[in-house]
């Protein structure tokens, strides 16, 4: 540099500084430069949800204070039973959130509402790597992100400790075949054959708020999806279906799905030595709470009601039952997703996307998960130990999800359970019950309107 000017070295520093500058704003290390790009948004973010507000304003003021101080969000905070509904009457008057939490199981029915997020705003790479195993059912070809998974409810067998130790049972069981046993040995009767004390609370819908869950479980364990993707046109102009796998040929599952119908049945049937359950049961939670029932499937989240319904009662929880321990195991939870509304503006939609990639770092969801007996998507997370026994069995558990795409949760409600009670009536040869619910199941699925 000996030959060049003063001036032409001042021109060469100025320009490697706003390089670097830059780079520095690009890569968001300059916040406050970095916030002008949404200067022109013109109201807050709207984020709905029903997570409590208590727990997401102070994350939200950490995201203004840490990533984007010129982003205003507003969290609206809504019951369970309303939620949804509002949602969608919100966005059909143009007037509902840029982001939103979205259960997994209502995903298909609303996936034309939402943002399909594209490979240069976020890599299928870097959502595999980013989020645990089950989590690629929210990608949407070709190679496209529909939903970002947030937190996941574990569906778990909660075994009641002082009833398991009476009958001399060591600990829950592993596999389906060690659920059957111990419910046998749990279960009790009175002289005129009445259960007085329920093993297990399989074989019925009316009372178990869980049996599709739980049937949903039993077909994702024997590598039945359940419905399945197709996608067909050239890239550019990909075409996607939605097809019924329940008789697919190609999964060769008929005689397992047959077996687990059977094995679900058994525990509602007088006539057979594991009857377990009967319509005279409360609901199958109440009656875990109230120690007549020793072992039952819920959800995760369900540990602090079961506790303030019962103070004293002596449980604890396991994952779910495997086919067998060999296997590969896999477990079932409601999967709470984070959606960008497609209605939204661009510019609202990226600063959405921004807060979504805050809300889904391991850090803030193992603190959010960690309340409500939750688990996180992310792989990082999940990697996490936990002194809590609780949360171990969790996390450990989250790791093995798998999910399907529902395409009506009320109507596949109905489909499955009448699958179950029509074998019960043993009109039908079981083979032709479960193909007459694969057609039911591939018309619902033609009625779906897909991206």
């Amino acid at each position: 540099m000996r030959n060049l000017s003063l001036l032409q070295i001042v021109v060469f520093f100025i320009f490697i500084s706003a390089i670097i500058v830059a780079f520095l704003i690009f890569a968001g290390a300059l916040p406050g430069l970095r916030d002008n790009r949404f200067k022109n948004l013109t109201s807050p973010i709207e984020f709905w949800g029903v997570l409590p507000q208590q727990v997401i304003i102070p994350l939200i003021a950490e995201f203004n204070d840490k990533e984007e101080k010129n982003v205003p969000i507003h969290y609206t905070q809504f019951g369970e039973e309303e939620y949804l509904s509002r949602v969608v009457s919100a966005l059909a008057a143009g007037k509902g959130p840029d982001i939103w939490m979205l259960p997994q199981e209502h995903f298909i029915e609303n996936i034309t509402k939402v943002v399909i997020i594209g490979p240069k705003s976020y890599p299928e790479r870097t959502f595999r790597e980013n989020f645990s195993d089950g989590s690629e059912i929210l990608l949407w070809p070709p190679g496209r992100v529909a939903a970002i998974p947030f937190l996941s409810d574990q569906l778990v067998l909660f075994w009641n400790r002082d009833l398991f130790r009476s009958a001399g049972i060591a600990d829950a069981p592993k596999n389906w075949a060690g659920f059957l046993t111990a419910s046998q040995t749990l279960t009790k009767k009175n002289a005129t054959g009445q259960i007085t004390q329920a093993g297990s609370a399989l074989g019925l819908f009316e009372n178990n708020t869980h049996a599709k869950d739980i049937f949903s479980l039993f077909l994702l364990q024997i590598k039945n999806p359940i419905t399945f993707l197709v996608s067909h046109g050239p890239q550019e102009d990909l075409r996607t279906n939605l097809r019924s796998a329940i008789n697919e040929s190609s999964f060769s599952t008929l005689p397992a799905i047959a077996e687990s119908i059977r094995f679900f049945n058994q525990f509602a049937d007088s006539r057979k030595q594991s009857y377990s359950w009967t319509r005279n049961m409360p609901d199958a939670q109440d009656a875990f709470t109230q120690g007549l029932l020793a072992m039952y499937i819920g959800y995760a989240s369900e540990i602090a009601e079961i506790r303030n319904k019962n103070p004293h009662l002596d449980f604890d929880i396991a994952e779910t039952p495997q086919i067998s321990t060999e296997s590969n195991h896999v477990t079932y939870a409601k999967l709470n997703t984070l959606v960008i509304s497609r209605q939204s503006e661009s510019l609202r939609q990226t600063a959405s996307l921004i807060l979504i990639n805050f809300l889904t770092r391991s850090d803030i969801q193992s603190s959010i998960a960690e309340r409500f007996f939750l688990a996180p998507t992310s792989r990082t997370a999940l990697l996490k130990s936990h002194e809590s026994s609780f949360l171990a069995t969790i996390y450990t558990s989250a790791i093995k999800n798998k999910f399907w795409r529902d395409p009506d949760p009320a109507k596949t409600l109905v489909l499955l359970r009448e699958m179950a009670d029509q074998a019960k009536l043993e009109t039908k040869s079981i083979e032709s019950i479960i193909n007459e619910a694969h057609l039911k199941m591939q018309l619902l699925l033609e009625t779906v309107i897909l991206p």
